[in-house]
Order: structure tokens, then C-alpha cells, then sequence
């Protein structure tokens, strides 16, 4: 088995870092204990429903989200989501083993995961505009027999 000469360092150097389960649980979870009996996930889906339907029904709302930047962000979510967590398990876990450092760690993956989600991205237009000619010649041919 092939080992950094850094990784034995490297847990040395960070072993009181490694998370429990009571650490964390103010971190990322919510107290949904004012909900009662209404469950969180209702609780999310009812967000996201007065979200998508004030950004549709408020003009003033609707128009922050429909600029440039907001559509380009919109472009890159799905490629950014499938690509961070290979990118993290990969360039980042290598990038803090090799160099112990976490900042060139998150650097390398945040830069990383952009270029990977802007070249999958290009890739799903191409993707698209290649399936939205094919259909509209199949639609064309097909009126004119």
C-alpha cells in the first residue's frame, strides 16, 4: 500500500478535529421544535412552495432572478452539485494530505469543482441544442409528408 510521507503527519496534526455527532448537531440541523407535530420535511417543501411562487407571482422578485448572473447560476447548480463531491473525495482530500494545509485544500476544490461544473455545463448546452435541432427537424419533416 502506497503512502504519503505527509499522511502519518497529517493525522498527528489533526486528531482532535475529527467531529462527534453532539458537536455538530447545532451546525447544520435546525430546531424545528416550534413545528410540533408538523414535520420538517412539510416544513421545506411549504419554503420552497412560497419561494417558486413569489418569485413567479412578484414582478419585482421575478426580475432579480431573472438577470445574468441569476441564470448563470441557475446554469451551473446541477453541474456544480454533480461535480463537488468527487472533486472533494479527490483534489481535496489529496490537496490536505499532500500539503497538511486546509486553505489550499478548499482553494483547490472550490476552483476545481467551478471548472469541472463550467465544462459540463458547455458539454449539457451543446447537448441541447444538438437534441432541440434533431427535434425540430423530426417536427418539420414529419408536417410535410
Amino acid at each position: 500500500m502506497l503512502r504519503s510521507k505527509n499522511s502519518a503527519n497529517l493525522v498527528r496534526r489533526f486528531p482532535s478535529q475529527s467531529l462527534q455527532h453532539e458537536e455538530c448537531s447545532g451546525i447544520a440541523s435546525h430546531d424545528y421544535a416550534w413545528l410540533g407535530k408538523f414535520n420538517q420535511i412539510y416544513a421545506h417543501c411549504a419554503a420552497a412552495i412560497l419561494a417558486i411562487s413569489a418569485i413567479e407571482l412578484c414582478p419585482q422578485v421575478n426580475s432579480y432572478f431573472s438577470t445574468r448572473f441569476a441564470r448563470l447560476l441557475g446554469e451551473m447548480s446541477f453541474p456544480l452539485y454533480l461535480a463537488h463531491i468527487p472533486v472533494l473525495c479527490s483534489v481535496g482530500c489529496g490537496l490536505l494530505i499532500e500539503s497538511g494545509s486546509r486553505a489550499l485544500a478548499i482553494i483547490g476544490v472550490i476552483i476545481t469543482s467551478f471548472v469541472l461544473a463550467a465544462v459540463l455545463a458547455i458539454a449539457n448546452a451543446r447537448w441541447l441544442r444538438l437534441l432541440n435541432a434533431a427535434a425540430s427537424n423530426a417536427g418539420s419533416g414529419a408536417g410535410t409528408q
